[in-house]
């Protein structure tokens, strides 16, 4: 009786496992689908290395601007990283709502 107990939970943990380990293989393969492993090919496409720079681009005129930039073209930098504050560059829909009188709302409504 004790061998069949032992048996019975023995059995019942590898079904448990196996479960686990296909549903963590069909989850996996399920988070993943699209991207290809670029390991299993040993055909690996030819990497151009394109190398990038950091650069501060707003401390310069316009002809500094320009001679720079001819610079790092001359060097084959073919990335340039700047910099930039999301409100400077992202319009205000907020504020430009907050401006609109009640009028105005209403006759851009009417129309």
């Amino acid at each position: 009786m004790r061998q069949l107990v032992t048996f019975s939970i023995s059995l019942l943990l590898l079904t448990g496992s196996l479960v686990a380990t296909l549903g963590t293989i069909s989850i996996r393969d399920f988070e993943l689908r699209g991207y290809v492993n670029p390991t299993a090919d040993s055909n690996l496409p030819f990497a151009v290395p394109r190398p990038g720079v950091n650069a501060e681009l707003r401390q310069y005129s316009r002809q500094e601007l320009e001679s720079h930039l001819e610079l790092m073209q001359a060097s084959h930098f073919v990335w340039i990283r700047q910099f930039a504050y999301w409100d400077e560059i992202e319009p205000h829909p907020l504020k430009n709502l907050l401006s609109l009188t009640p009028l105005s709302i209403l006759g851009r409504a009417g129309t």
